[in-house]
């Protein structure tokens, strides 16, 4: 099955490997004390077989954790729905790593995917 990305050519499949929870990382540079936005784009995969329908995703970073959600009921593979999301933290060192993790509570390939 072939999805399209919110943007460019590419995606990440949080649980594209058949497990119940899967995620991503990435650590970067920031100034204590500082806010910072961040925004990504959301959808999750609406194949059929592919429970639960509404997709879970935690964003965490610096202490702050945000709990999203996709419903990909009447998605496809080529209109996949994809939303805008944002959230703001505090910088509390010189340092954050962001955490984005989806764990649907089943084995399928149905993660959340954003673009990279």
């Amino acid at each position: 099955m072939q999805l399209v990305s919110s943007d460019g050519t590419h995606s990440v499949d949080l649980i594209g490997g058949g497990t119940s929870v899967g995620g991503v990382q990435q650590t970067f540079d920031t100034v204590p004390g500082a806010t910072y936005q961040v925004w990504f784009d959301l959808a999750g995969n609406p194949g059929p077989g592919f429970p639960p329908a509404i997709k879970p995703l935690t964003v965490t970073v610096a202490g702050t954790t945000q709990n999203f959600g996709f419903d990909t009921t009447g998605k496809t593979p080529t209109s996949m729905g994809w939303a805008t999301q944002t959230f703001t933290f505090v910088a509390n060192g010189p340092t954050a790593t962001i955490n984005f993790v989806s764990d649907v509570g089943v084995s399928s390939f149905a993660g959340q995917r954003s673009t990279t």
